[in-house]
């Protein structure tokens, strides 16, 4: 009798354990000065199924392997760069690194910075966001109801168009464009092509607030064109449009 309360005592603490417990990430790290590789690449470190979930989701997705491991041999070959040499060469990441925005009992928020190189350097980051009790990725049909999703896309595009349209009169000021109106109108077109999307879905969970990130608008040769469009509201401004799935996880006194 006294081992089955042991037992029982035994399984119980374990339950709490894996179900309020914050998961544990560790870094894989890769160097090779040769080929201009530095990488830093999170770990869920364990055995359990959401581990095995999130690692599978990133290393497939970032890295393009399906032998998901947990050391650094080969891990990066696929998507790494490697100088032309003898005609042999490969465009691909020069740098990865990654930061934990949040890492909650109900969230694991992660925030990449990547450099590229193919026939020029390119920088970008990239951002997921996890249920920590399921592994399972969370997107924003999660976290809002229809008609929130409806709502915040319209005011996702209306910011942007505003901020878009002050930043295009800074730049015929500061940039003096041509008297023709070419490039003034080249940006307007290309910014209004870039904005009839909201991009709804892609978001970045943080402490207290949701990032609705855009990518660039304008390819590498113009990129200086650009300009910030990420849109940051916070979950007291959100409320309203929350799922209870959505209220539950940004509720949480560890995601505030």
């Amino acid at each position: 009798m006294l081992f089955l309360k042991k037992l029982l005592f035994t399984i119980i603490l374990f339950h709490i354990q894996t179900v309020n417990g914050q998961l544990k990430v560790t870094s894989l790290k890769y160097e090779n000065k040769k080929d201009f590789n530095s990488f830093l690449f999170p770990w869920v470190v364990g055995d359990s199924y959401i581990a095995k979930k999130i690692n599978t989701y990133l290393q497939t997705t970032i890295l393009e392997t399906t032998l998901i491991k947990s050391g650094t041999k080969n891990l990066f070959d696929e998507i790494r760069y490697i100088p032309m040499e003898d005609s042999v060469g490969q465009s691909g990441y020069t740098s990865m690194n990654y930061s934990i925005l949040i890492n909650s009992t109900d969230i694991l928020s992660l925030q990449f910075d990547f450099e590229t190189m193919g026939a020029y350097p390119e920088y970008h980051k990239g951002y997921y966001n996890f249920n920590s009790k399921t592994g399972q990725l969370i997107t924003i049909k999660n976290i809002l109801t229809e008609t929130g999703l409806k709502k915040i896309s319209m005011e996702l595009i209306k910011i942007r168009s505003e901020r878009i349209n002050d930043w295009i009169n800074e730049m015929d000021t500061t940039y003096n464009t041509r008297s023709d109106g070419e490039d003034s109108s080249f940006i307007a077109e290309k910014f209004a092509e870039c904005n009839s999307s909201s991009d709804s879905a892609n978001i970045s969970i943080r402490q207290g607030s949701i990032v609705f990130y855009k990518e660039y608008c304008f390819p590498h040769v113009v990129r200086p064109y650009d300009t910030d469009l990420d849109i940051k509201f916070t979950y007291k401004y959100l409320l309203n449009y929350l799922t209870p799935f959505g209220k539950k996880i940004l509720q949480s006194k560890q995601s505030k």
